[in-house]
């Protein structure tokens, strides 16, 4: 807690810190006969990515688009099941890439992530076959993707997975062009930087004017 409290520029707490224990999984099927769960009645993927909100509106506009009448059809529940099954899957793929492809080593909890975790199926195919690609559109298997191509290659560049490849297409790109873009993503960054307010100024501002009186 200490070290968490100096990251952030606040006094360590006075109390001892209360683990919350995480019950992992999901239901095999949202929705049965006439009952409908949503969100944490659904399922619960840990909150890394914080994607819960996301979850409820995307069941909900589901549900409504496969809204039964009273015969409620199985055709309309197996879609609903499947689009939230299939947005599960990849929630818990792009969390999972986090732990293993981490590359720290300071604790037994992250080489145990990075060694010994079982990655998903679909995970896996995907990291065998981005290291002959980079990561496209049509490779990810999910039409109502939450998580864009783009994302995946943060994490994948962040964790220096491409190191050491040489990709065919690369010579494609000419030197020149590559530092011409990557000159604008620089403007483009700081020039949203300098347009954005400070984040811990926003934060402390929202919590003085929702402070009782």
């Amino acid at each position: 807690m200490a070290e968490l409290a100096a990251q952030n520029g606040v006094a360590p707490p006075a109390g001892a810190a209360r683990a919350i224990n995480m019950n992992i999984g999901r239901t095999r099927r949202s929705w049965v006969d006439n009952c409908v769960g949503i969100g944490l009645a659904a399922g619960f993927i840990e909150p890394l990515e914080s994607t819960s909100l996301h979850f409820v509106q995307m069941s909900i506009r589901w549900l409504l688009d496969n809204f039964p009448d009273r015969g409620r059809s199985p055709a309309l529940q197996n879609n609903f099941n499947g689009l939230t099954s299939n947005l599960y899957e990849e929630i818990r793929d792009f969390i999972a890439l986090h732990y293993v492809l981490n590359n720290r080593d300071d604790s037994p909890f992250w080489r145990f992530a990075r060694n010994e975790l079982k990655c998903p199926d679909r995970l896996a195919g995907l990291l065998d076959l981005w290291r002959h690609k980079l990561p496209t559109v049509p490779d990810l298997p999910n039409r109502n993707t939450l998580f864009s191509e783009w994302r995946y290659m943060y994490i994948l560049f962040g964790k220096h997975y491409f190191d050491g490849i040489d990709f065919p297409t690369e010579d494609a790109i000419h030197d020149s062009d590559f530092d011409e873009f990557q000159f604008g993503v620089a403007q483009d960054r700081n020039r949203l930087m300098a347009e954005a307010p400070d984040h811990r100024a926003t934060i402390r501002e929202i919590r003085e004017s929702t402070s009782p009186t």
